[in-house]
């Protein structure tokens, strides 16, 4: 599909964060309780305006329902992600 992947343990995971750095980045998937210091680290690496899109993965048990575009319903399948990921970052 043409896209890059940095894995993190973490929104601390500054190692693997730095790695991300080294190339653009157009889409973050984030662990819904993570979501909020992953936009932090984003406003604070980007600034306002350039920061790239956040996907969030919910794992809260919740009946698949619609939800906004930025979440991706866990357990998911290989299919489910890179439908949302190009939904997300169609240029990849």
């Amino acid at each position: 599909a043409g896209y890059q992947v940095v894995v993190a343990a973490s929104a601390h995971d500054e190692p693997a964060l730095a790695r991300a750095m080294a190339s653009p980045i157009d889409l973050v998937l984030a662990e819904a309780q993570d979501v909020d210091a992953v936009s932090r680290w984003l406003g604070r690496s980007f600034g306002p305006g350039k920061r790239p899109a956040v996907m969030r993965l919910d794992g809260s048990g919740r009946p698949r329902e619609p939800h906004g575009r930025d979440v991706l319903l866990k357990p998911f399948t290989a299919q489910e992600l890179l439908h949302k990921v190009r939904e997300l970052c169609p240029a990849g």
